[in-house]
């Protein structure tokens, strides 16, 4: 023994060795983490689901179709809606004579959708930050069934509003009382999130894109679905709404509204069925199957439980040593807004493989946050105001608005669903041998991120130069491009992050996404009343565009920063995370690179012994094996959110034109001729949707910091069901506003629109809907699950129109008109509320079907570990007790909703071992996917009303025109979600291209559908800018409705960066921060399209801003793929490779750190885990 020791103190070299092998041996068990546990509880989960019914087993399918049902009853009376509120908005502005002037109306439109917005990214982003940690603790399902409900109540809010004021002003109040509903929860951001959470619960990692591509293609079809459906109701029922009387004197440019008028029965119609589609979504959510498991729920439970504890105590410490400090409002403010400390990759949560550059992974991670939360603040303000743009430009009707959204939602669909699978799997991984990675952004993720946004700078400069409504409508149309951006942002964001913070990602994400939503939509709609006063309302679509090109540039830049190239791979990321020091001998390198081998045959994944990975595999065994009606899956939720979406869409066209009606009547009763100016009548619906869209993204923005943490925590169910019941209630709302006045009733509309978005609304239902597929599909089908829920969306959005069209036709008959082209006070007619009362029923048919069908998809086990670590921190978790008791629900709802944005800064106890090593750069890059998505995502809801808007302004559109702009718009988004977007991602950028998909982290394949989103979404508004008439218009929404492949591919690749038992959370994140941008958006879309009608007289301005806010996000995407360093040899790195010896990367010019220190807490950590506990239990 004297003489080995004395051998060893002479050789210091073969000591060192010795050291350097024994430090490995320590390093294997150090790996044993939080983040190893969820993704084994997540296998078993997945394992044990196989075993049940295909009803109750959750999958991405089932998760679709509530997706489906979802979009299709926000969009199905999306045309009858907008035609209704520029009736009544122009019965508020016109004079006494009747006649309103365009611009005023126009500008009241935007007001209200201003503070709609507000109203509901305030009223999301109280909760959406807790939605996330909730759907960790208590499951996907209650959450999402609680948004649904939500939904179903702003619908009914807004149907009353609508039936009971037809021939007064617009009801502006109580139509943001129903947004305030549908956001109390979140909104659609927040089922997005949910939605997101769900499909990476059930989707392996190499499919996530595609997964959450399918599940954005249901939401596409759903969109689509809803005005189609709507005009074929229409026409049934003998309710063909006809394009809107305008002032022959007006030429081309006669600004749509210019009569006071009365709001038809037959939009009214639509409405009542578009409450009923939300009433179905809200029922088949109730059957979908729970996507957590029973183990990963637990965990989350204990973990809250020992983190409040914690916190409690520390708190009362420092209250006790100095009381003044706790007892601050600006501490109560800090803590507000701590949740969005996760977006900047914070060290608790970064993984073992990005610590050595963990500044890389940082900077990655806030690129993407950047890109995700700024992209959807803006187009949530812009697609407002590409309705105005639309209604304001080519006077289009309920039937344009439906349409339009219509054929968009189909063509998202066609992206998501097509065009993103062909171009992941086919094009990048199979032809162009792009590898997939699991722990960060890969080339994939970079390629899907660059066209996503070309294709979106491409189709808003076809909008910008649309000179026809045809051409408007192409261009509109082919905005779907984009959709390829929030998959893949999705998808890379969560790579950094380890799953049991996921949830708290996308609430973080949501969360700053409302905090935007309060200036954005402000800014938006103040740009937009200055392009109308100076006849150039295209002014927000080139801002836009510029918005696209800096998102375009700032994915490049994350790939630089990431150093991602062909080669990257996973196993790659994990050898350099392993190196030590350049200085080790070839034979101690020799003898760590076959430990290295050994430890991947005995365990090739850290999933494996990883707690939620044990329990998702459970719990989707279990799945497997429950009857499919039980069987919580993305298609359940993608059948959800098709019929919000549908329900939404279905009265939208009709809601719409009874606004700017309701406005031109308060115009002309408040004038001495009679008579409203159809200027003044744009201007005043603009103010109106730029107060909704405040207001709302107000509220918004306090709950979708809670939805995603507290959907972790309590399960996704309770919280989708509050939204779609918020909907319902606000449409309600909205709808006795609109009938029983007959002119605009701007506060209530606004207090309607701000009920409807209590729970977070659009942006917390579609964040709960992404953590519901996350929690039921393997992580590498989570990009085509998540664009499958996206998918049912827009085919909810794209039949909504049509049925509501039908509605509106057979109510209003062939010799009635649901237009607005009128200057004088006019009466709406009772058949315009034929689809508002439509959109009612179906909001509460989605709500009762949510309630009775759709499972919980986080397991019991799961959810307690949501809140268990709610509750402590990754050290205080060592000293956790056994067993935790149950918090009282109300212990989450803290004042400090914005905590789950911590998340997305990739925080140290959030971050898997394979972000460990580049952590500062991987935070950059998850950061920078969360504003690209968050930016897309808020741009959908402003440049909604944008292109209605501007298709009546410009080229004279009727309801048949604005459902036929959802029809196209949301059946082009469906088709590119549910056939473009696997094509692409499998067969193109997999099979031909040859990229590696990889799990834990951002690949290539997720980059590439980005980029083709945010491509085809900036090229989509410079076409629909360029569209000289509806037609062409159309064909530009088409081509823009690649941009949906964006989504999917984004919160993908976002999850990917953490562990499965934080999806929730982090989802929840991104719900919080799509719904600041929510709020600012609009503010700013709005804005400028106002200024565009009433100054520049030049509507399609808008368009050329938001393509060129595109290209930004389109740099910012390459940024990304620089700093994640994606190639073609990037392949994915042996997770469990603990050696601290490995062969140098000659590529890599990094600086090996320190050999650290190792201590008992390891083991520690070992013997107090889930796992271990069970066993030795068992």
């Amino acid at each position: 023994m004297q003489e080995t020791n004395l051998l060893l103190n002479d050789d210091a070299e073969a000591y060192e060795a010795i050291q350097e092998i024994a430090d490995a041996s320590s390093d294997n068990l150090s790996l044993i983490s939080d983040e190893d546990e969820d993704d084994y509880i997540q296998r078993k989960h997945q394992e044990l689901m196989t075993s049940m019914p295909w009803y109750q087993r959750p999958s991405l399918q089932l998760l679709a179709v509530a997706s489906f049902l979802y979009t299709m009853s926000t969009a199905f009376a999306e045309g009858p809606r907008q035609i209704a509120v520029f009736k009544q908005s122009c019965n508020s502005v016109a004079d006494s004579h009747g006649i309103c002037d365009p611009i005023a109306t126009s500008e009241l439109v935007s007001r209200y959708n201003f503070y709609s917005l507000l109203v509901s990214s305030i009223a999301g982003s109280t909760v959406v930050g807790r939605m996330g940690r909730l759907a960790d603790i208590y499951g996907r399902k209650p959450l999402l069934l609680a948004l649904t409900f939500t939904n179903v109540a702003s619908k009914l809010v807004k149907l009353y509003f609508f039936s009971h004021h037809q021939n007064d002003g617009l009801p502006f109040f109580g139509l943001l009382f129903g947004d305030l509903i549908n956001a109390i929860l979140g909104g659609e951001f927040a089922y997005t999130s949910m939605s997101s959470a769900y499909v990476t619960d059930v989707s392996p990692v190499r499919k996530r894109t595609v997964s959450l591509s399918l599940l954005s293609g249901a939401s596409c079809i759903g969109m689509a679905a809803g005005p189609l459906l709507n005009d074929a109701l229409l026409r049934f029922t003998g309710n063909d709404p006809t394009s809107m009387p305008q002032n022959p004197h007006d030429g081309l440019r006669a600004l749509a509204i210019t009569e006071v008028s009365k709001v038809s029965s037959a939009e009214i119609f639509s409405l009542r069925i578009e409450f009923l589609v939300s009433v179905l979504a809200f029922l088949y959510t109730s059957l979908l199957p729970e996507s957590r498991g029973h183990k990963a729920l637990e965990k989350s439970r204990a973990s809250s439980f020992v983190s409040t504890s914690t916190n409690d105590s520390a708190r009362m410490s420092l209250r006790s040593t100095n009381p003044s400090v706790t007892s601050s409002i600006v501490t109560q403010i800090v803590n507000f807004f701590r949740p969005l400390q996760l977006l900047m990759y914070p060290d608790s949560v970064v993984a073992q493989t990005h610590k050595k550059h963990v500044g890389r992974a940082r900077a990655c991670v806030v690129i993407m946050v950047a890109i995700h939360a700024g992209c959807m603040s803006w187009l949530s303000g812009v697609s407002n105001i590409l309705i105005q743009y639309g209604v304001y430009r080519f006077n289009w009707s309920a039937g344009d608005i439906g349409h339009s959204l219509s054929f968009y939602s189909l063509a998202r669909f066609v992206v998501l669903v097509g065009l993103s699978p062909m171009l992941n799997n086919w094009l990048l991984q199979k032809k162009m041998r792009l590898k997939t990675m699991k722990r960060q952004m890969d080339m994939v993720d970079y390629s899907v991120l660059l066209t996503g946004f070309f294709g979106e700078f491409v189709s808003f400069f076809a909008m910008a130069q649309s000179r026809s409504a045809s051409g408007m409508l192409v261009a509109f149309v082919s905005v779907s491009l984009a959709s390829l951006v929030t998959p893949a942002n999705l998808s890379t964001m969560s790579k950094f992050y380890p799953a049991s913070r996921r949830a708290e990602l996308f609430t973080a994400n949501m969360m700053l996404v409302n905090v935007l939503n309060v200036v954005v939509p402000y800014v938006v709609m103040r740009l937009y009343n200055w392009s109308l006063h100076r006849s150039w309302p295209s002014m927000v679509l080139y801002i836009h565009m510029g918005i696209v090109a800096v998102c375009f540039f700032a994915v490049v830049a994350a790939k630089r920063i990431l150093r991602l190239n062909k080669y990257s791979t996973d196993e790659a990321l994990i050898s350099s995370a392993a190196e030590r020091s350049p200085l080790i001998d070839p034979a101690t390198a020799l003898e760590g690179a076959v430990n290295d081998i050994y430890e991947a045959i005995i365990d090739d994944d850290e999933e494996e012994n990883n707690e939620d990975a044990i329990w998702l595999r459970e719990q989707r065994t279990l799945n497997k094996a429950t009857h499919w009606m039980k069987r919580p899956s993305a298609v359940m939720i993608s059948c959800c959110a098709f019929g919000v979406a549908f329900a939404t869409s279905s009265g939208e066209a009709t809601r719409n034109m009874i606004t700017l009606k309701l406005a031109c009547n308060y115009l002309a009763s408040s004038s001495h001729t009679g008579v409203c100016d159809p200027s003044e009548t744009q201007l005043l619906v603009s103010n109106l949707s730029l107060a909704v869209m405040i207001l709302a993204g107000v509220f918004s923005l306090i709950a979708s910091g809670k939805m995603g943490p507290l959907s972790d925590q309590y399960g996704r169910k309770p919280f989708l069901a509050a939204i779609i019941g918020s909907f319902l209630v606000a449409r309600v709302t909205r709808f006795y506003l609109m009938y029983h006045y007959d002119t605009l009733r701007f506060g209530w509309i606004v207090f309607s629109e701000i009920f409807g978005n209590m729970f977070g609304g659009v942006m917390s239902f579609v964040t709960l809907a992404n953590c519901y597929i996350s929690d039921v599909v393997e992580p590498h089908e989570r990009i085509y699950s998540l664009g499958l829920g996206m998918a049912g969306l827009f085919v909810g959005l794209s039949l909504g129109p049509v049925v509501g069209n039908f509605i509106l036709s057979k109510s209003m008959g062939s010799n009635k008109t649901a237009s607005m082209k009128q200057s004088y006070y006019s009466t709406i007619d009772h058949g315009e509320y034929r689809p508002l009362q439509f959109e009612i029923v179906v909001f509460a048919l989605v709500l009762i079907v949510f309630m009775i069908v759709v499972p919980e998809s986080r397991s019991a086990k799961a959810r307690g570990k949501s809140r268990s670590l709610s509750r402590s921190s990754s050290m205080s978790a060592i000293e956790a007790p056994e067993s935790a008791p149950r918090p009282h629900w109300l212990q989450v709802l803290n004042p400090n909703f914005l905590k789950p944005l911590r998340l997305l800064t990739l925080p140290e106890d959030a971050v898997t071992n394979a972000h460990r090593r580049n952590l500062p750069r991987e935070r950059i890059v998850i950061m920078t996917l969360v504003i690209v998505d968050c930016f897309l995502m808020c741009l959908s809801v402003p440049m909604g009303q944008v292109f209605v808007l501007y298709g009546i302004y410009s080229f004279d559109w009727t309801s048949i025109e604005i459902g036929h702009l959802l029809a196209v718009s949301c059946s082009a988004r469906a088709v590119a979600l549910l056939l473009v977007s696997p094509i692409l991602t499998r067969k193109v950028l997999h099979q031909w291209c040859g990229f590696t998909m990889m799990k834990r982290q951002y690949d290539l394949i997720d980059f590439s559908i980005c980029v083709i989103g945010l491509v085809a979404e900036t090229i989509g508004f410079l076409l629909v800018y360029t569209a000289p008439s509806t037609n062409l218009f159309l064909l530009a929404m088409v081509f823009n409705s690649l941009s949906s492949f964006t989504s999917p591919a984004l919160n993908s690749t976002i999850i990917k960066f953490y562990p499965e038992s934080k999806i929730g959370e982090v989802f929840g994140a991104l719900a919080l921060v799509k719904n600041f941008f929510a709020i600012l958006s609009p503010i700013g879309i709005l804005s400028v399209y106002k200024l565009s009608v009433s100054k520049w007289h030049n509507p399609g301005i808008i368009y050329l801003i938001l393509s060129a806010l595109t290209f930004v996000c389109l740099l910012a995407l390459i940024t990304t793929k620089k700093l994640s360093n994606l190639t073609r040899e990037t392949r994915p790195v042996l997770s469990r490779s603990g050696s601290s010896v490995s062969y140098e990367n000659p590529g890599d010019d990094s600086i090996a750190p320190s050999l650290p220190s190792h201590n008992s807490l390891t083991d520690l950590h070992r013997k107090n885990s889930f796992v271990q506990r069970s066993r030795t239990q068992t």
